[in-house]
């Protein structure tokens, strides 16, 4: 099931006609937090916080669980990166993307 939501979140990034190239990845290894990765570059003049909230609520609003971090990463062409990291498992995290996107459907 986390495959498919990985796919599906990456297919549907990659239609915003901001998107070059997006990876999503989900990591859950022995020993590390789970959690999704999901890099972006946009093209130049895009809007890097409207792709990374996009982003954001893409995974926040997905069915992959367990999340305990949730990290972000976007740059477009001629610009610096933009990395937006947050700790899932945070009780005031977790208040502000549901206030933000709704309620988590994997919870």
């Amino acid at each position: 099931m986390v495959s498919g939501e990985v796919d599906r979140i990456q297919h549907n990034l990659a239609r915003l006609p901001e998107v070059q190239e997006v990876t999503v990845q989900y990591a859950n290894s022995s020993g590390f937090r789970h959690g999704v990765r999901v890099l972006f570059t946009g093209h130049a003049g895009s809007d890097l916080s409207a792709l990374t909230d996009a982003a954001l609520k893409a995974v926040w609003t997905s069915r992959i669980t367990p999340i305990e971090t949730l990290i972000v990463w976007g740059k477009a062409e001629g610009e610096s990166v933009m990395k937006t990291e947050l700790d899932v498992s945070d009780t005031e995290t977790i208040r502000r993307l549901t206030e933000q996107f709704g309620p988590r459907p994997a919870n």
